[in-house]
């Protein structure tokens, strides 16, 4: 080969090679970029399904951060429309139902029921029931509150307007599962149940008159 021809043939070769070489580290950096990426996707994955913001995401640092200034708008009240408004009646375990009387909010929490009043959200009362609360159902004349229980049973109380500690009135057993609906009728002495048993049960309420 023509000394000429082969110096012309090896500068050609080197922008060749350095054009490959640049383009595989380039090719590799993208790489390690991709794989950092996919380590950090994980670490905020696992941190917000600890905190129990999940289960699933497409970007987890983004639901994190938005699911953690949600949660701290809920608590301080930014949250709201009315930011004079505070969430004092706002409670941290399972509420498993409400119902509204007389001016109050009523919360079935486990095997209790808490009372806040409407006016300034202050904490009115707190009553045990013998059974975890599923539903809640203030009467239609409002003087009666039915309680539906997780294991089918249902309870009745006497709503007292002076200390809003009701009395306990009744119970009826009948359903095999949670008790999801209730209807009291109190001019006509009738409650009303619906169960996840399939099953929807008028009941004879006892007279409280």
């Amino acid at each position: 080969m023509n000394p000429k021809n082969e110096s012309r043939a090896t500068s050609a070769q080197k922008p060749r090679d350095q054009e490959e070489g640049e383009e595989e580290g380039k090719k590799k950096k993208e790489e390690e970029e991709e794989e950092e990426e996919e380590e950090e996707e994980v670490v905020w994955r696992q941190v917000s399904l600890r905190e129990g913001f999940g289960p699933r995401a497409t970007d987890w640092k983004y639901h994190y951060v938005t699911c953690l200034r949600l949660l701290q708008h809920l608590k301080n009240g930014t949250a709201f429309q009315h930011k004079t408004f505070a969430p004092k009646c706002f409670h941290s375990s399972d509420v498993r139902d409400v119902a509204f009387w007389n001016g109050c909010i009523l919360a079935g929490i486990h095997k209790h029921i808490r009372v806040w009043i409407v006016e300034d959200l202050k904490p009115a009362a707190v009553f045990d029931v013998p059974y975890e609360v599923f539903h809640l159902s203030v009467s239609q004349d409002g003087q009666v509150l039915g309680v539906g229980h997780y294991d089918g049973a249902i309870t009745t109380w006497l709503l007292n307007e002076p200390d809003i500690r009701p009395n306990f009135l009744q119970q009826y057993f009948g359903h095999t599962d949670n008790v999801v609906c209730l209807c009291i009728a109190p001019l006509i002495n009738l409650l009303c149940s619906g169960s996840r048993d399939r099953l929807a049960k008028p009941t004879q309420h006892a007279t409280y008159l």
